[in-house]
């Protein structure tokens, strides 16, 4: 009689959070987002007076450029999470943005990307929904390890192996 707390899913509690690496170049990208863009647009105001018509335009669209490309980054740093719990076969991410919690059944895949960076982990369910992850967490292979434990149909795809 399969029951929600059966394989995996016992009333342990098992946490893993960003590492502290992952934080500081948090911090490094989100300067990175809101500075550059901010730099190239006041030296376009700054050479508008006193450089070419091509200075001022080069600076603008580098302007536009770094905007179009730091925004959205600082949309999805805001929103990704920092903890993830998973306890009794539910799995709870939290951080800056609002919180979630699905349960591990209706998980049907994880794929790791080749890189640890900012959304490296994806977790798919069965709604269709992609959960992004950064692969930053500490232990992330307990994380894979337990998950599948408590869904041993998990199926799982993985980036991280020798480049051949």
């Amino acid at each position: 009689m399969g029951g929600p707390n059966e394989p995996g899913g016992g009333g342990a509690r098992q946490e893993w959070r960003v590492s502290d690496d992952f934080e500081h170049r948090l911090g490094c990208g989100l300067i990175a987002a809101v500075g550059v863009p901010a730099w190239f647009g006041l030296m376009a105001l700054a050479l508008g007076r006193e450089a070419s018509g091509l200075a001022v335009v080069v600076a603008f669209v580098l302007f536009a450029v770094a905007a179009t490309v730091g925004l959205p980054a600082l949309r999805r740093l805001r929103r990704m999470p920092t903890c993830v719990v998973l306890e009794d076969g539910w799995l709870q991410l939290s951080g800056r943005g609002p919180s979630l919690a699905l349960p591990v059944s209706a998980i049907q895949s994880v794929e790791v990307g080749a890189n640890a960076g900012l959304e490296s982990v994806r977790l798919y369910t069965e709604q269709g929904r992609t959960v992004r992850l950064p692969g930053d967490l500490e232990d992330l292979d307990g994380l894979i390890a337990a998950l599948r434990a408590a869904n041993p149909s998990l199926a799982l795809t993985d980036h991280r192996g020798g480049l051949a």
